[in-house]
């Protein structure tokens, strides 16, 4: 929201940070409320302190890695395709990074293998809808770029982003695991628009996960255009249990300006946290924007 159209220039570059964190949530508002802006300074001065090393070959290698699992660090299995990360025994997250028509991140778990994000249209889990079928899981896309819809790829117009097989990192050090890729942004008769490169790095607790990203985009043509959209950017499809509104709906919803719920929608904030409860587990999950961002809070 709020994009009203940037102007991206040939070979000028545009960045966009933020941290996903996944921690079990405390039961009241004012709690919540604290222990939200807790994690953003745990998660940042975590990332920063510690140095990464080398894990594995480069993804594009034609082999495919296992590290060790230990109780005390990431441990990730990666093919041509995906990289799948485990934390202490439990899966934390995939990375589809070679998906089309875009990455996605699926599934991705709460502390206790607790699915945060929407099943389907992955696969099936009974009782979710089937509804907007680009929402996958969680993801990065936008949907007017020079006209072309990256939000919604199905559409006449919509484009891809498209792994490009180069620039490729696999790094890690015990609690901490980075990865690097990059990605052309096509439209639909196959015109480059951007370069894309992102980069994801995971974290994990025994209370909480979290992945700190940065997707830097660099215009191919003269100008490259992001239209104002009703949706986007970076985002995530939540579990059902963690909508407002539903069947199976326990969710509630906090932004850093103290707004709640319905009041949340469309308004500019630092952070947004939701939290329910999903398998009898009181969960919760927030997405910190960081605060060098292009017009930041968005």
């Amino acid at each position: 929201h709020g994009l009203s159209r940037i102007h991206h220039r040939r070979g000028t570059k545009l960045t966009h940070s933020g941290t996903l964190k996944l921690p079990m949530c405390a039961s009241t508002v004012r709690a919540l409320h604290l222990l939200a802006m807790g994690f953003l300074a745990a998660g940042l001065s975590g990332c920063a302190s510690q140095p990464l090393r080398k894990a594995s070959l480069r993804v594009d290698s034609t082999h495919d890695a296992v590290s060790s699992p230990t109780r005390k660090s990431i441990w990730h299995e990666k093919t041509k395709e995906k990289i799948t990360l485990r934390f202490g025994g439990e899966e934390l997250t995939v990375v589809h990074f070679a998906a089309k028509p875009r990455p996605f991140l699926y599934p991705f778990y709460a502390p206790g293998e607790i699915p945060i994000t929407r099943a389907w249209p992955q696969e099936e889990r009974e009782g979710e809808a089937r509804d907007h079928p680009h929402h996958t899981s969680v993801w990065f896309a936008h949907g007017d770029v020079n006209g072309v819809d990256f939000w919604h790829p199905q559409a006449k117009n919509g484009g891809v982003v498209e792994y490009t097989g180069r620039l490729n990192e696999l790094l890690s050090r015990g609690k901490r695991l980075r990865t690097r890729h990059t990605y052309t942004w096509k439209g639909p008769k196959g015109e480059e628009l951007l370069h894309e490169r992102r980069t994801l790095l995971f974290g994990a607790e025994h209370d909480q996960r979290w992945v700190d990203t940065k997707f830097e985009l660099t215009a191919l043509k003269d100008e490259v255009v992001f239209g104002d959209t009703k949706e986007g950017t970076f985002a995530m499809r939540l579990h059902p249990a963690l909508r407002l509104k539903g069947e199976v709906a326990t969710g509630s919803i906090l932004n850093a300006a103290g707004d709640k719920d319905g009041q949340v929608w469309g308004e500019r904030a630092a952070w947004v946290h939701y939290g329910g409860t999903i398998d009898e587990q009181e969960v919760g999950v927030a997405i910190f924007e960081h605060p060098d961002n292009f017009r930041h809070p968005t």
